[in-house]
């Protein structure tokens, strides 16, 4: 009478899951479609319920009695070779941005680089950045595509270890190098990948994947975890957010196969969560906290670091691409609901796809939390660099879902990762696009700046464009950029001017002297 009871529960919940999500892709597409009065609040609403009747029909399910033992060895995944190709695939897809030149902080970071700063912010003490660069800016006049070529090619070195993380957890024969490619090509970190300043984010994920690898590795050498707590400090060193990497170790033990290897990452966890308090503690004793950064997160705050991540990942698209062709997101949305729906029927509470769909998901938030505040990411896409790590975890996640719907058969595996990556390519291919364009609109503003009669010492200029359709100007690094086209002090001036100084505003087209 028991079993029955809950048979017949189950089907209930099975059919309430299938309605939530038909409910939830409806609300999608009237909201793409502008049909009705559908907003972004409830397409939320939506996506909770389908998650809250999904939870419970994967944890009812009982294992079956002859489920397989776990495997103890898994198809061979060859980092190196991946690697290769990876990074060769970076480079010809990432391309055009070897000629996009330096942006806003690219021009302060190699000023202080070529003049053996280590740091420019005070508040934000990232030395890695400028030891990298220093060396790339002495070595040619013209260090732009070198700069770049570094972030491109470890966006592919990136994309190989997140491959191998994943042939780690799920083992399956298709894991590894699905896994790297959806890396490669999701569009949703570009920004930490074009933008030369974006090494911060791309070098400082590169170090906490490696830190991932060492401190889960199933080597019991003494090697390993020395290797993995240097990747960890390194990381520190490159960007503050990498305090994120002993919780997403944490992340991964817990779902490790045997108790054997969870004891073992959980100890080296423990060791990385010490060093880190010690880095902070050192860090905090020397330098300030930024004034604007901190714990003190509105409701909308914390929803926004909840949501938002994964709403720019499932859809990373600008708000022009999703009126210009709202099919696309819809067909994104589609896939990765109709594909959550489809594996939690196969799923159980200690299904091996189960688990890292779920390790996934606490990585994204895991690798945004420690941004608090300074979290935001506009209709542009502006900001989508702090997406940067927890990518890795949403691409754990999909190929997890990938697996279980298709039962690992490469017939239907890379039909359905192709129709997923063709969206993603796309966007990618449209917003290097914009990348190239903004470069154009940096040289002729910087040309105009040439133009005017330079017989001022000093000047304050206004109405700079912060950022052309996504991509940053000059958020900062104007007065570095224009030194020799404005001999003299320059100085981005919101504020009154001072004596002596002459008046130079942007009117979109040229600059006008006041």
């Amino acid at each position: 009478m028991e079993a029955d009871s809950r048979i017949h529960l189950r089907r209930a919940l099975a059919a309430l899951s299938w309605a939530s999500a038909l409910y939830l892709l409806l609300r999608v597409c009237a909201f793409y479609l502008a049909i009705g009065d559908t907003r972004r609040h409830h397409l939320e609403s939506a996506a909770f319920l389908f998650l809250l009747l999904m939870l419970p029909l994967v944890l009812m399910r009982r294992p079956p009695d002859d489920r397989p033992q776990a495997a103890t060895s898994a198809p061979r995944f060859r980092p190196v070779l991946t690697g290769v190709g990876l990074v060769a695939a970076s480079l010809i897809f990432y391309r055009a941005l070897l000629s996009v030149g330096l942006l806003a902080d690219d021009y302060v970071i190699v000023d202080a680089a070529r003049e053996g700063r280590i740091t420019v912010w005070r508040e934000l003490f990232r030395p890695v950045i400028f030891l990298v660069w220093r060396p790339l800016v002495t070595l040619t006049g013209l260090p732009a595509p070198l700069l770049h070529a570094v972030n491109i090619i470890l966006h592919g070195v990136n994309a190989a270890v997140v491959g191998l993380l994943a042939h780690r957890l799920l083992r399956g024969r298709w894991s590894g190098l699905a896994a790297g490619v959806l890396f490669l090509w999701i569009p949703s970190g570009l920004e930490a990948v074009a933008w030369a300043s974006g090494l911060q984010d791309v070098l400082m994920t590169t170090f906490v994947l490696l830190f991932l690898v060492f401190a889960t590795s199933e080597q019991q050498a003494w090697t390993s975890r020395g290797l993995a707590i240097a990747a960890l400090i390194a990381g520190l060193l490159t960007k503050e957010t990498a305090i994120a990497a002993p919780l997403l170790a944490a992340i991964i033990g817990a779902g490790a196969r045997t108790s054997e290897a969870r004891r073992r990452i959980w100890l080296m966890t423990a060791v990385s969560f010490v060093s880190v308090a010690v880095f902070l503690a050192i860090r905090f004793a020397v330098l300030p906290l930024p004034a604007s950064y901190g714990p003190d997160l509105t409701r909308y705050g914390v929803k926004e670091l909840l949501v938002r991540p994964f709403a720019t990942l499932l859809v990373p698209l600008r708000d022009e691409e999703l009126h210009w062709a709202p099919v696309l997101p819809i067909g994104l949305i589609a896939v990765v609901v109709l594909g959550l729906r489809v594996a939690a029927g196969r799923w159980d509470g200690v299904a091996v796809g189960f688990k890292v769909a779920v390790i996934g998901a606490a990585m994204v938030l895991a690798a945004v939390g420690p941004v608090l505040s300074y979290f935001y990411i506009d209709a542009d896409l502006f900001g989508s660099r702090y997406l940067y790590l927890a990518q890795a975890g949403w691409v754990l996640a999909l190929v997890a879902v990938l697996e279980t719907v298709t039962d690992g058969r490469r017939v239907v595996f890379l039909p359905v990762l192709g129709i997923l990556l063709g969206g993603w390519i796309a966007a990618g291919t449209l917003h290097i696009a914009l990348w190239t364009e903004a470069a154009r609109a940096r040289d002729k503003l910087l040309a105009a700046a040439g133009a005017t009669i330079p017989n001022c010492s000093s000047w304050a200029v206004y109405g700079l464009p912060a950022s052309d359709r996504g991509v940053p100007l000059f958020v900062n690094g104007f007065p570095e950029a224009a030194r020799q086209e404005l001999p003299g002090r320059i100085r981005v001036a919101p504020a009154t001017l001072d004596p002596g100084e002459c008046r130079l505003t942007w009117n979109g087209e040229r600059f006008v002297r006041d």
